[in-house]
């Protein structure tokens, strides 16, 4: 094994604590191959209350190097599965300003196509993360229909539709409606269809949407 895979394996074996301090250590030998080697471990290899854990301390210690645009920079380049489970270490670790930075980078600022990839990741876990992916799935919708156009939401929901994901998709619904407004997301998509920028939702899918928005503003206005 080469050095930095040995600090890496050592990390394996200590608190979370002191994962950090080794970390920490590191970077002021200017060991940066081996620091990232321990950073890399604890949050891809680690459970999440004990990466959350080394988080914490870290940013509390080198803040410097946990700062929100170092972690977009990360996760821009990442797998989809890293990303959630950074995130999810990040939400333990109550550093929402940093989990914000990651799933913006690996969410909304791409195609939609890598956005319904990060949701099927948090849909698809299950035991003690399973309240955490949902808190987190739902940021990344909210982050989603807050920064990108009423054309991206509706390819995302053709694709989370595509992929057996109906539930997400509906999700990812309400937010739209919550923070558009039912009546704003009606005009949108009647404008959309007029252009047939609405074709990814497929017909089905849009006549359901469309019930549905009247029906919550017929309840709303009853």
């Amino acid at each position: 094994m080469d050095s930095p895979s040995l600090v890496a394996e050592a990390a394996t074996r200590c608190s979370p604590e002191h994962a950090a301090d080794l970390l920490v250590v590191l970077l002021d030998g200017d060991l940066r191959d081996h620091a990232d080697a321990v950073y890399t471990c604890t949050t891809r290899e680690r459970p999440t209350g004990h990466a959350g854990a080394a988080l914490l301390r870290l940013h509390r210690m080198r803040p410097g190097y946990l700062a929100p645009s170092r972690l977009a920079a990360r996760a821009r380049a990442d797998s989809a599965s890293n990303v959630i489970g950074l995130s999810l270490a990040l939400h333990a670790a109550g550093l929402m300003a940093h989990l914000k930075a990651v799933l913006s980078a690996a969410g909304p600022q791409q195609a939609a196509s890598q956005t319904a990839v990060l949701l099927k990741n948090c849909q698809h876990l299950a035991g003690p993360s399973k309240g955490q992916s949902t808190e987190v799935a739902d940021m990344l919708m909210d982050l989603t229909v807050r920064t990108r156009s009423l054309d991206y939401h509706l390819e995302l929901i053709g694709i989370l539709k595509g992929t057996s994901l109906e539930q997400v998709a509906e999700r990812l619904e309400d937010v739209i409606t919550r923070v558009w407004g039912a009546r704003l997301v009606e005009l949108s998509l009647y404008a959309m269809r007029t252009t047939g920028r609405a074709s990814a939702l497929g017909p089905a899918q849009q006549l359901r949407w469309t019930v549905r928005r009247a029906a919550n503003r017929f309840l709303t206005e009853s």
